[in-house]
């Protein structure tokens, strides 16, 4: 995937799933990003909702990964 906040390509890995809570079905998916290609994960990004909801919890995934910027404490 590439990131627009100069963090070379980002290798990332998604896990999707559902869930019940009380009558409601919930989506969740948790995405794990490697920074320059890195194939261990440097973050990881969690984003849930109804299941209605799920094309636009994906295109909130897709923009929070391509804009997260590598924090330095230096």
């Amino acid at each position: 995937m590439k990131s627009t906040t100069g963090q070379g390509p980002l290798r990332v890995s998604t896990l999707v799933y559902t869930y019940r809570s009380g009558s409601t079905t919930r989506w969740v998916a948790t995405r794990y990003i490697g920074f320059s290609g890195n194939k261990t994960a440097d973050a990881e990004v969690t984003v849930g909702g109804r299941l209605q909801d799920r094309a636009l919890l994906g295109t909130v995934l897709t923009k929070a990964t391509q804009s997260l910027a590598k924090w330095c404490g230096c």
